[in-house]
C-alpha cells in the first residue's frame, strides 16, 4: 500500500504529481484551444499541412535523443540518492552539447533539400517556407527541451511543469494579433515561442541553483550514459513510430484533409493522458532514488495502488468522451471534423490501456530494466506500422485508432508480465475488473438519459455526467474498490483534496 511509502517520498510523489497534473491541464487546455482555433482560421487542408509539418519534424527529437532524456532523469535521482552531486552539472551540460550537435547535423540537410521535401512528400510547394521556419524553431527547442528534461530529473517539478504552460501562452499572444493568419505567419511565432520558452527554463534553473558540480566532459559518465541509454533510444525511436507513424502513413496515403481529421480526434483523446502522464513525470525519479536505496519493497506496494487508483480514475473521462465524441468534435472543432467521431471514440478507450502501459514501462526502467521496454516498445511498434499499412488506404483515420489501441493493449500486458519477474509486483485485478463494469453500466445510464429524456442538448449532457458519475463513484466505494484505508493514505499525505470530499468519500465507503 501507498501508506507502506516512506511519508517523504509519498509526500513528494503525489504532491508533486498533483502540482504537474494542475498544470498540465493548463498547458493541454492552452494547446487544445490553439488547436481548436487553429482549425476553426485555417482551411482544413492548411490545417492538415501545418501539422503534417510538425509531425515529420517530431522526429528529430526522438533521433538526437538517443535515449539520453530518460536516462539523464534517472541519473540525476541516482546522483541525488548516493551523494554524487557533483556529477549533475557535467552530465546536464553533455547532454546539451550532443543533443543540439545531432540536431545541426539533421536540419541543416532538411533546410537544404526543403523545397524537394515540400513537393515529394506534401505534394505541394506551399509547404517549403513553412518547413524551413520549424526547422529554426526546432533548433531553439532541442536544447528547451533538453534543459526541461533536466529540471524534471533535479525535480524542479515547477519549472518543469510551468515550461509548456510559459510556450503555449506566448504563442497564444504572438499568433492573436496577427491580421491575417496563414502558416508562414504561424511558423514564424513558432520561432518567437521558442525563444521565450527556452529563456523562461534556463532563468528558472539559474534561480532554483539545483544545477550543481563542475561543468566538464566526462568520458566514463558518458560512456555509463549512452551504454544504458542507447537501448532506450531504439525503444524511443519505435515510441516515435508508435506516437507518429499514424499521421505519417495518413499523409501520405490518404492526403492532408484525412490529417486534419485526425489530428482533431487525436489529440482530443490525449487529453485523458494527461493524468498518467502527470504522475509520470515524478514517477520516474522517485522510483530511480528508492530503487538506489534499496527500498524494493515500498516501491512494489506503492505502484499496485498507483497503478489501480490512476486506472479507476481514468474511466470516467474515458466514458465521458466516448458518449459525447460526435458533440465534441462539433462543438470544438466545427461540423467539418465530426466525421472522426468514431476515432475519438477509440481513443478514448486507448487512454485506459495506455495509462497502465505508462506506469509499468516506467517502472521497468527506474529499476534498471531498459532494455526489456525497448523489446516491448519495438513489438508493439512493428503491429502499430505493419496494421496502419495494410488498414490505412481501405478504412482510413479508423484503421489508425485501432492500431492504436492494439498496440498499446499487447503492450500493456507484457510490460506488466515483465514488471511481476523484476519485483513482487501485483495489481488487483479484481479492482480492475469491478472498475470496468462499473464503467460501463455508467456508460449506459448515459445513452439511456440521453435516449429517454425530452429536454435540450445541454441538460441532457449535465443530467447524464452527474448520474453517471455519481453512479460510478458510489459504485466503487460500495464494492470495495478503493478502500478505507487507501483514502486514509491520501489523508496522511494533505493531498489538497476538500475535506467535505474526503468525508463523502468516506462515508460512501463504509
Amino acid at each position: 500500500m501507498l501508506q507502506n511509502i516512506p511519508m517523504s517520498y509519498s509526500e513528494k510523489l503525489l504532491k508533486g504529481g498533483f502540482v504537474v497534473f494542475v498544470l498540465a491541464i493548463a498547458g493541454s487546455g492552452l494547446g487544445y484551444l490553439l488547436r481548436i482555433y487553429l482549425a476553426r482560421s485555417l482551411s482544413v487542408n492548411d490545417f492538415g499541412l501545418f501539422y503534417s509539418i510538425i509531425t515529420l519534424l517530431a522526429l528529430v527529437p526522438f533521433v538526437t535523443d538517443l535515449g539520453l532524456s530518460t536516462t539523464l532523469v534517472k541519473f540525476l535521482g541516482e546522483f541525488r540518492g548516493s551523494g554524487k552531486k557533483d556529477q549533475v552539472k557535467s552530465s546536464i551540460f553533455m547532454f546539451v552539447l550532443l543533443r543540439l550537435a545531432l540536431a545541426i547535423i539533421i536540419f541543416i540537410p532538411m533546410l537544404y533539400f526543403s523545397r524537394e521535401i515540400a513537393l515529394d512528400y506534401f505534394k505541394t510547394a506551399d509547404a517549403a517556407i513553412p518547413l524551413q521556419l520549424i526547422v529554426v524553431s526546432g533548433i531553439i527547442g532541442i536544447v528547451y527541451l533538453t534543459l526541461q528534461v533536466a529540471s524534471q530529473g533535479l525535480e524542479n517539478i515547477k519549472t518543469y511543469a510551468f515550461s509548456e504552460p510559459v510556450r503555449l501562452i506566448a504563442l497564444f499572444c504572438i499568433i492573436l494579433p496577427l491580421a491575417a493568419l496563414n502558416i508562414v505567419g504561424l511558423s514564424y511565432a513558432y520561432i518567437l515561442s521558442a525563444i521565450i520558452s527556452l529563456g523562461f527554463v534556463v532563468i528558472s534553473l539559474k534561480l532554483g541553483k539545483k544545477v550543481v558540480g563542475k561543468k566538464f566532459l566526462d568520458q566514463d559518465l558518458m560512456k555509463r550514459m549512452l551504454s544504458f541509454g542507447l537501448p532506450l533510444f531504439i525503444g524511443g525511436l519505435s515510441g516515435f513510430f508508435l506516437g507518429y507513424v499514424d499521421t505519417i502513413l495518413i499523409t501520405l496515403l490518404r492526403g492532408v484533409t484525412d490529417v486534419a481529421l485526425y489530428q482533431a480526434a487525436m489529440p482530443t483523446s490525449q487529453i485523458l493522458w494527461t493524468i498518467v502522464t502527470s504522475l509520470n513525470v515524478i514517477l520516474l525519479p522517485t522510483i530511480s532514488e528508492m530503487w538506489a536505496k534499496n527500498q524494493k519493497k515500498e516501491v512494489s506496494s506503492g505502484l499496485g495502488l498507483l497503478s489501480k487508483i490512476a486506472f479507476i480514475f481514468v474511466i470516467p473521462f474515458s466514458i465521458i468522451m466516448f458518449a459525447f465524441s460526435e458533440d465534441i468534435l462539433n462543438i470544438l472543432f466545427g461540423p467539418a471534423y465530426v466525421s472522426a467521431s468514431l476515432v475519438l471514440q477509440i481513443l478514448a478507450i486507448n487512454a485506459i490501456f495506455y495509462t497502465l502501459y505508462v506506469i509499468f514501462s516506467t517502472a521497468l526502467i527506474a529499476t534498471g530494466r531498459p532494455i526489456i521496454i525497448t523489446k516491448i516498445t519495438v513489438l508493439i511498434s512493428v503491429i502499430n506500422i505493419c496494421m496502419n499499412i495494410a488498414f490505412i488506404p481501405s478504412l482510413g483515420i479508423v484503421a489508425a485508432a485501432l492500431s492504436t489501441i492494439a498496440a498499446y493493449t499487447i503492450g500493456s500486458v507484457i510490460a506488466y508480465l515483465a514488471l511481476r519477474k523484476t519485483m513482487s509486483f501485483g495489481v488487483d485485478i479484481k479492482a480492475l475488473a469491478m472498475a470496468l463494469i462499473g464503467g460501463l453500466v455508467s456508460l449506459a445510464i448515459i445513452f439511456f438519459i440521453r435516449s429517454s429524456v425530452l429536454a435540450g442538448i445541454w441538460t441532457k449532457v449535465v443530467v447524464s455526467i452527474v448520474a453517471s458519475t455519481i453512479f460510478y463513484v458510489v459504485f466503487i466505494l460500495k464494492t470495495k474498490t478503493i478502500k478505507m484505508n487507501e483514502l486514509a493514505a491520501f489523508r496522511q499525505l494533505n493531498i489538497p483534496i476538500p475535506r467535505i470530499i474526503m468525508r463523502i468519500l468516506s462515508w460512501l465507503a463504509l
